[in-house]
């Protein structure tokens, strides 16, 4: 009785993640690869317009001369956005469990608290883009995970978020432990991860905006679509994946 009782549990709180999803044949490609927009809207060619918070992640003027004044001098370059993401990661506290993108910005400065890849991108592109820096939040998947999901393994979601950053004239890839890719193409959605333990494949980029209530990640269906339609469809995609070796800097 109780081990029925742990499943029923188990399935309220997470659901069956294939729920509300439409049925696809995972045997050929059901996406129109010839217009798939892998930039998800996001006009890099115009970095400035990142600079504009979202709903989301807005820091309104009082807490940004409270953060400034515990920063100093940040200056208009990779050094500058390496400081501001190790001081977040000094000041705030890491605590065990993922957020899923539901506190804002505010509220996560108001206590200090890192609780997944969501709330620490979030913080991050937020902060630097205050200082000056345009940045733009990517939710990527784990590779693995999707072929494993394709394949009947309805475990929950492996996704991994992190912030491009425009600095020197270029977009960087930034992650939130401030390791960094320099030589990034933000066009090309396979990520391959510095951590081979975690990603033995890789990431591929499936949702970019401003912050991720820009990407709907607030919509349980929305998210769910999202990531199976990657995994559903891996594919059209497989032939992006190892097409480049990024080169990830401390």
């Amino acid at each position: 009785m109780k081990k029925i009782s742990t499943l029923l549990l188990l399935i309220l709180i997470f659901g069956c993640v294939k729920d509300d999803v439409p049925e696809v044949d995972i045997t050929k490609c059901n996406l129109d690869m010839e217009t798939f927009d892998f930039t998800y809207g996001v006009d890099y060619t115009t970095p400035q317009k990142y600079l504009l918070p979202g709903e989301q992640s807005e820091i309104d003027e009082s807490l940004f001369q409270e953060i400034r004044d515990s920063i100093g001098t940040v200056p208009q370059n990779l050094t500058g956005v390496l400081k501001v993401c190790h001081w977040i990661n000094r000041t705030f506290k890491k605590v065990n469990g993922n957020d899923i993108g539901n506190k804002s910005i505010m509220q996560l400065y108001a206590v200090r608290t890192i609780y997944g890849s969501h709330s620490a991108a979030l913080i991050i592109s937020a902060t630097l883009r205050k200082f000056g820096f345009p940045t733009v939040m990517i939710e990527t998947a784990s590779i693995q995970w999707a072929y494993d999901f394709r394949d009947g393994d309805l475990g929950m979601y492996d996704v991994h978020v992190m912030t491009e950053v425009f600095v020197n004239d270029n977009w960087f890839l930034l992650d939130n432990n401030c390791t960094f890719v320099s030589d990034y193409n933000p066009e090309n959605p396979f990520i391959p991860a510095m951590n081979k333990n975690l990603y033995p494949q890789g990431l591929f980029a499936y949702a970019k905006a401003r912050d991720s209530w820009g990407y709907d990640v607030r919509r349980e269906s929305d998210t769910k679509k999202k990531i199976t339609n990657f995994a559903n469809n891996l594919l059209c995609f497989e032939n992006m994946f190892g097409t480049v070796n990024y080169t990830w800097k401390n």
